[in-house]
């Protein structure tokens, strides 16, 4: 895996990113790498800026995140990944009047998040992929991403791709 952000030969090609990853984000969203990375049934002509808006602020709350724990997207792994997905808010159960852990991501934005990181990490040739252990590693039935709605999901993936589009 790349750690570092130059070589002995200079600087890496992903030096912006290391500098300031919301601005690499920023270019990468809006660019034909980011629209040549989705699934190929799925692969649009353009993102909606209302899509844009929504994947830069996922982008920035897991980099917000892997700042406060020391980490850069060239050092996170598939641990650091998973504790973000899985984060939780203790709140009081109404019916027991007991403190429960609530899950702060459903279970289709955490895999919405996995399909987000692992577009990044394969654009910033991060191999092997941190989500990769998450995805399809040994570590994949060792971290289940359980959300909040992972047995009542309702919408379809079509749908809810419908319903982040359209976020204001």
């Amino acid at each position: 895996m790349t750690h570092a952000c130059s070589t002995s030969q200079g600087p890496m090609k992903n030096e912006l990113w290391c500098k300031d990853p919301l601005k690499g984000f920023a270019a990468y969203i809006n660019s034909e790498a980011y629209l040549q990375s989705a699934h190929k049934e799925r692969r649009i002509k353009t993102l909606s800026d209302d899509s844009i808006e929504v994947y830069t602020s996922m982008f920035s709350s897991f980099i917000r995140y892997i700042e406060q724990q020391h980490l850069t997207l060239f050092t996170v792994s598939a641990k650091e990944i998973y504790a973000f997905l899985t984060q939780t808010t203790e709140l009081i159960d109404a019916e027991s009047g007991l403190l429960k852990q609530i899950p702060n991501l459903n279970s289709a934005i955490q895999f919405r998040y996995l399909r987000l990181l692992e577009r990044t990490f394969s654009y910033l040739d991060i191999h092997p992929s941190p989500t990769d252990h998450l995805l399809f590693g040994g570590l994949r039935d060792q971290y289940q991403l359980k959300g909040r709605n992972k047995s009542t999901l309702v919408l379809s993936q079509e749908q809810i791709q419908l319903f982040l589009d359209h976020l204001p």
